[in-house]
């Protein structure tokens, strides 16, 4: 888009107005930019790095990457496929679904929802070849919160929406890592909403790999997630009604499914809705007592994020204006919607 903007600008100038100052100018901008974007790529992270693709349900890809990068929670990196055809050429953001474990070796893993393309070519090679290694270039880590951040709060709301849902683990594998087994002030309370019906299953086995990399094996002080899936066939909201309501009265199968180990399910925390959940009014509870901190994060679609944001915003004129039954601070952090 930019060197046809520049091409259609300097023939509109008709050759006039120092037209060729302004294409040589923005050239050499655009070309130190894309040189400095190809050096980090290949002399940071180094050209021999490899993933592996691993097809955890019909709709969602495993990524993992053994590497020796540090990143934080929720952030995100850049590959390149080098055995995707002309997508080699293409550099595709992912959000690190992982955090780095200090004194061993750190494998970035990255859920994937499946769709055309790049997506498309990765998912048909690992159902072809299960555990397949293909090489990749990186470029980041970009995006995410500070590690321990969560820990600032006396509650914390994580909100993850389809393919969204993979930052959470990341926030809740953080929370673990800083929290204090006898501290139980504060709280995490983790909100994922998809439309995948092989969601459950995938996400309940990364939360396994947390447990079993943070030695955890008893119920974790605070920490509560809520599953809601909304693909057809699930009971939904009636028009007009509170959804609330559906989270709090209606759920699925939930904890004697058998995607969800019991043991699993305890530390956790788990519990399964059908239909979507309120967000405006989880927000606005969290944040519903006097004194207490309350941290946000959102990843999803604009909807989601659209909903929350206004949400925050009206708790946050509370604050303000110090009404009763008000937390004292709310803080917000969106991530855009990646795969």
């Amino acid at each position: 888009m930019a060197l046809v903007f520049v091409i259609f600008f300097f023939f509109h100038c008709d050759f006039r107005m120092s037209s060729w100052d302004y294409f040589i100018a923005t050239g050499v901008l655009y070309t130190l930019s894309w040189l400095y974007a190809q050096c980090k790529t290949y002399f940071e992270h180094g050209i021999r790095n490899k993933a592996r693709l691993t097809a955890e349900s019909n709709d969602t890809l495993r990524i993992s990457v053994d590497t020796t990068m540090e990143w934080g929670p929720g952030q995100h990196i850049f590959l390149r496929f080098l055995t995707c055809g002309a997508h080699a050429l293409t550099a595709h953001p992912f959000t690190i679904c992982s955090v780095p474990q200090p004194g061993r070796k750190n494998t970035l893993v990255f859920y994937v929802k499946a769709r055309g393309g790049v997506t498309g070519r990765l998912m048909a090679m690992a159902r072809k070849n299960p555990d397949i290694q293909v090489p990749i270039l990186m470029d980041g880590p970009y995006g995410g919160i500070q590690a321990g951040k969560l820990d600032d709060f006396d509650r914390n709301l994580i909100i993850g929406g389809g393919a969204g849902a993979g930052l959470t683990l990341s926030m809740i594998e953080d929370f673990i890592r800083f929290s204090n087994p006898e501290e139980e002030k504060r709280q995490l309370q983790v909100i994922v909403a998809t439309r995948d019906p092989g969601m459950r299953a995938w996400y309940t086995r990364a939360l396994e790999d947390i447990a079993v990399r943070q030695s955890r094996d008893s119920p974790i002080p605070g920490l509560s997630i809520h599953i809601h899936e909304t693909f057809t066939g699930q009971a939904s909201s009636k028009p007009g009604g509170n959804e609330l309501e559906v989270e709090v009265g209606i759920k699925s199968q939930s904890v004697e499914s058998k995607e969800c180990n019991p043991l699993t399910t305890e530390i956790f925390g788990i519990q399964l809705f059908a239909g979507r959940p309120d967000l405006p009014t989880v927000t606005r509870q969290m944040a519903s007592q006097d004194g207490v901190s309350v941290g946000v994060v959102v990843c999803g679609p604009s909807s989601m994020t659209h909903d929350v944001n206004q949400a925050a915003s009206e708790v946050q004129s509370r604050v303000l204006a110090k009404r009763p039954d008000t937390a004292r601070e709310l803080w917000l952090h969106t991530e855009s919607f990646s795969y």
